[in-house]
């Protein structure tokens, strides 16, 4: 493997991806620019550019986060809002439920790969499915008019039961290989 930019990840089951799907439906940026479901992540850690010969070292990371969550994480997507990155705006849907617990894990991952020589970046963590890129086909009050319903949705309990490595393969459009999987507690 070349250099890949990889992060770590848990994948809300089918059935919440599935009740998200009903809920953005009916919004404008359903019309447009979706992230594809099968997609959706919630970020643990973006790790970067990684070479071939540093792989092991992040997957050792990534697995022995995994083997110290303590407990089942039970969450929920809830709420939404808006990032603006570079002028463009990202819309998602946050996560509740056992916040806390997920933030320790994510913690957790950045000391490690840090050790390992990928530290994290400075900034607070915001557990989050991005479900839109809205580049310039909406208006800013369409965009507002839906995160206002989505800052009222709260999805299905799930329980987090795997920590996914994934490879970003970003040419036209986001796409995410999973190359490795670690089953939580």
């Amino acid at each position: 493997m070349s250099a890949a930019r990889l992060f770590a990840a848990l994948r809300p089951p089918a059935y919440a991806r599935d009740d998200l799907i009903e809920k953005l439906s009916g919004l404008n940026i359903s019309r447009r620019q979706l992230v594809p479901n099968d997609d959706w992540h919630v970020t643990v850690a973006f790790i970067g550019s990684v070479h071939a010969e540093a792989f092991h070292r992040v997957a050792t990371a990534v697995a022995e986060t995994a083997r110290q969550v303590p407990r089942q994480m039970s969450l929920l997507l809830a709420g939404g809002g808006r990032f603006d990155r570079g002028g463009r705006n990202i819309v998602h849907v946050g996560v509740d439920g056992d916040v806390a617990a997920l933030t320790r894990m994510a913690a957790d991952l950045d000391a490690r790969l840090g050790r390992v020589g990928f530290p994290g970046k400075e900034r607070t963590y915001v557990p989050h499915v991005t479900v839109s890129y809205v580049h310039d086909c909406l208006s800013e009050c369409e965009i507002a008019a839906d995160v206002e319903v989505l800052e009222k949705y709260r999805g299905p309990r799930w329980v987090a039961t795997d920590l996914v490595l994934y490879r970003s393969q970003t040419r036209s459009a986001a796409r995410y290989e999973q190359l490795r999987r670690y089953v939580l507690p």
